[in-house]
């Protein structure tokens, strides 16, 4: 696992867009993705891209743990988990004290420490993106929150 660079834009595209393709998550352009970068994490083995995961700081103290993807054919070997954590440890240097995600898949997020929680409950700027989803109207997505602030190193 490393810190994404430029030259991985175009695999982090494809890897993410497929998935968006399917409404499992956020379409992602060149432009943004160059533009938050810094932001994300990537798996590789040798020149293949395995997996990415970002997170994006929002407001006070909360963080959003976004754009996770793994590629289908080696889902199940713990890339995703690896890339949360890696998210949630850049969080504590930063001195984040909440993450969040949302989600379709609630199961895999629990077993990294985060709670179902109302999406009413999180802060207004959480739905900045929420107005470009094709399912803005009927949301299907769980918000989870994991407290770093809570936890004990």
């Amino acid at each position: 696992m490393r810190a994404a660079t430029p030259a991985d834009i175009p695999a982090i595209q494809a890897l993410i867009n497929g998935f968006a393709a399917q409404n499992r998550m956020l379409f992602r352009s060149v432009a943004e993705l160059s533009e938050f970068i810094h932001e994300y994490l990537v798996c590789v083995e040798g020149e293949r891209l395995l997996g990415v995961c970002g997170l994006h700081p929002v407001a006070g103290g909360l963080a959003e743990v976004r754009g996770l993807a793994v590629s289908q054919d080696v889902g199940g070997l713990g890339i995703g988990s690896l890339l949360v954590d890696g998210c949630v440890e850049r969080a504590r240097a930063l001195s984040i004290a909440k993450v969040y995600t949302l989600t379709l898949v609630p199961g895999f997020f629990e077993k990294l420490g985060f709670v179902q929680v109302d999406k009413s409950t999180l802060h207004l700027k959480v739905w900045y993106e929420c107005y470009r989803c094709p399912k803005f109207a009927n949301c299907d997505e769980i918000a989870m929150v994991r407290p770093l602030d809570l936890e004990r190193e």
